[in-house]
């Protein structure tokens, strides 16, 4: 009996710093991040207007996407086999309330294509940033597990209805003045 007690708590001891080493990392590595360029709030809208309607995944009700000048130089027609270059950056700036000019966003969700980052899922780095600036990379396939619908037919602005590969991306920029 005294072997099974000391074994759990010996397990629990070793889980419960596993847990926190792991904590531990990722604050000290999201600390140092700055991938979104300060100058985002002057690239190009992928639509026309705030997105106000609610979508998996984005707490925040109200959208504006925006797009650096390497993805928006697609604005014509989409990048070749649907896939855009690395240094494309697009930046969804969320709101709780209509934002008034010069309002900054309560939240980002951000993707910049980087093919050889350790961490990019399906060549993207997907990450959050807070009001306060701390940028945290998301991980694994929560972001990816939505975003892949893009590339087929869904139901956000004008659906895809061709059904064509579009890296992920569900408002491209060459799309906007059909919305």
């Amino acid at each position: 009996m005294r072997m099974r007690i000391r074994n759990s708590r010996l397990f629990l001891g070793v889980g419960c710093l596993l847990i926190l080493l792991s904590f531990s990392g990722c604050d000290r590595g999201d600390a140092e991040l700055n991938l979104v360029p300060p100058e985002f709030t002057e690239y190009t809208p992928t639509h026309p207007d705030l997105l106000d309607y609610k979508i998996a995944g984005h707490l925040q009700p109200l959208r504006r996407i925006l797009v650096n000048p390497d993805g928006a130089s697609f604005s014509e027609a989409p990048p070749p086999e649907g896939r855009y270059p690395d240094g494309t950056i697009f930046v969804k700036e969320n709101f709780e309330s209509s934002p008034s000019v010069g309002d900054t966003a309560d939240f980002l969700t951000v993707m910049i294509k980087q093919s050889d980052h350790p961490q990019a899922v399906a060549g993207w780095i997907w990450l959050t940033e807070d009001g306060e600036g701390n940028e945290s990379i998301v991980s694994g396939r929560f972001c990816i597990g939505c975003h892949q619908a893009a590339n087929e037919t869904h139901e956000y602005g004008e659906g895809n209805p061709e059904g064509e590969f579009r890296d992920f991306i569900f408002y491209p920029p060459f799309t906007k003045d059909e919305l």
